[in-house]
C-alpha cells in the first residue's frame, strides 16, 4: 500500500507537521479506552472459541480432539463421553499499534465520518507512501518518555497489513478456531478501513502511550486541506462521575453480602452431611443454592458489570494519574465471581483517589 491517512484533531497538526512526533499505543490502552466501540475496543487482540459438545468418544487423532487440544483441553484415546460447554478466551501480546485509513481520500473520510459524533475528527494527514514511513520510524525514530532512546533498541520490525473485518470467535463444534490477531477486528469496524503498523517491543514496556520523534524525507507526511467538523466531548461532570460510581459500588456490596450468606448456608449443608443428614433432602437443598447464586451472578452482569467498566475507563480518561493494575487486568477479561472482593475494594481505592485530588 502506498498513499495512507491519519485523522486526528486540527490541535494535533502542529506535532506531526513541525515537531514531527506521533503515538503508538498498546492494545490494552485501546481495550480499556473510554467511549463508544469506534477507537475503543475492548475485544481487541482478543479470540473467544465457544466450546459446547458431547464428546462420546475421542482423543488426540480426532478432529474435535485436535480443536479441544489446541485449546489447552487434554483429552487421550480412553476420554469418552464427556460434555463440556464454556467459551475458552485468548487475549494477544500487548503490542504497539499505530493506525492509518487505507485510500483513496473519499472513502477514508466517509469511514471517519460514520464515527460517533463526539469521535470525529477534523484534520487529515496524508502518508505518501506506508512502507517507506515505516522504515523511517525504524531508522531515525526516538522515543521521548524514554530519554530518546532510539526506535530501533526497542523494537525489531514493523508489521504492516490491512485489518480483516471478520468474526473473533467460533463455535468449536462447527468452525475452525480463532486465534488473536491485531490485523483482525469485529465487522462493524469495517467503515474505518484501516491498515495497522504493529510493534511487538523487545522487552516489557510499562507505558500504554508513548511518543515517537521521527524525520520524514520532505513530501512522505502532508497536511489534506480538508477540514471535518469535530464536536467536543465533555462527558460528565465529576460529581456525576462520583454519583454513579458511589451507586454500582452499592449494588457490588449487596451481591457481596448475598454471596457470603450463600457461602454459609454451603458450609452448613456440609456439615450436615457430614453428620449423616438426609442426603437427597441435603442435596435439594444445595442445587437451589446454586441456582440462586447462579440467579445473583447473572443479575450483577445484566446490571452492573459493563456500566463498573464503563465507569473506570471514564475514570481513566478524565485523569491521567487513575490507573489501578488489577483493574487493567481485570477488565480486559470476562468476570468472575471471586473477582468481586477485589474489585470492589480497588473501585473503592480509585474513587477515593479521584474525589480527593483537584482536576
Amino acid at each position: 500500500m502506498k498513499k495512507a491517512y491519519k485523522f486526528m484533531n486540527s490541535a494535533a497538526l502542529p506535532y506531526w507537521l513541525n515537531e514531527h512526533t506521533l503515538r503508538i499505543s498498546k492494545v490494552s490502552y485501546f481495550r480499556l479506552l473510554y467511549g463508544s466501540e469506534w477507537i475503543h475496543d475492548p475485544l481487541e487482540v482478543r479470540a473467544t472459541n465457544h466450546v459446547n459438545i458431547h464428546l462420546e468418544r475421542g482423543g488426540n487423532g480426532s478432529e474435535i480432539g485436535r480443536k479441544l487440544n489446541a485449546l489447552g483441553i487434554r483429552t487421550t484415546e480412553n476420554t469418552q463421553d464427556i460434555r463440556i460447554n464454556l467459551p475458552i478466551i485468548n487475549l494477544g501480546p500487548d503490542y504497539f499499534i499505530f493506525s492509518v485509513s487505507g485510500g483513496p481520500f473519499e472513502k477514508a473520510r466517509a469511514g471517519m465520518e460514520q464515527a460517533p459524533p463526539h469521535e470525529r475528527y477534523d484534520a487529515c494527514i496524508m502518508i505518501a507512501n506506508l512502507k517507506e514511513f515505516a522504515d523511517v520510524i525504524k531508522s531515525t525514530g526516538r522515543i521521548r518518555e524514554l530519554d530518546m532512546r532510539p526506535f530501533s533498541d526497542l523494537w525489531n520490525d514493523i508489521s504492516i497489513g490491512k485489518v480483516k473485518y471478520v468474526a473473533n470467535e467460533a463455535d468449536v463444534a462447527r468452525e475452525s478456531l480463532v486465534q488473536p490477531d491485531p490485523f483482525r477486528k469485529r465487522p462493524h469496524f469495517a467503515p474505518q478501513n484501516e491498515w495497522r503498523l504493529v510493534m511487538a517491543p523487545q522487552d516489557e514496556l510499562k507505558h500504554e502511550v508513548l511518543t515517537v520523534q521521527f524525520d520524514p524525507p520532505q513530501g512522505l507526511i502532508s497536511e489534506v486541506p480538508w477540514r471535518g467538523k469535530a464536536l467536543p466531548n465533555p462527558g460528565p461532570n465529576d460529581e456525576e462521575i462520583v454519583e454513579k460510581i458511589r451507586l454500582h459500588l452499592g449494588r457490588l456490596r449487596d451481591v457481596l453480602v448475598r454471596q457470603a450468606q450463600y457461602d454459609e448456608q454451603h458450609r452448613s449443608l456440609w456439615d450436615a452431611r457430614r453428620g449423616g443428614g438426609d442426603a437427597a433432602a441435603l442435596k435439594q437443598q444445595e442445587h437451589a443454592l446454586d441456582a440462586a447464586r447462579e440467579e445473583l451472578w447473572d443479575m450483577y452482569e445484566q446490571e452492573s458489570d459493563r456500566e463498573l467498566r464503563n465507569l473506570y475507563r471514564l475514570l481513566r480518561w478524565k485523569r491521567a494519574d487513575i490507573r489501578h493494575p488489577f483493574l487493567d487486568h481485570t477488565f480486559q477479561r470476562p468476570m468472575y465471581p471471586g473477582d468481586l472482593k477485589r474489585i470492589f475494594a480497588a473501585m473503592h481505592d480509585v474513587l477515593t483517589t479521584f474525589a480527593s485530588r483537584p482536576t
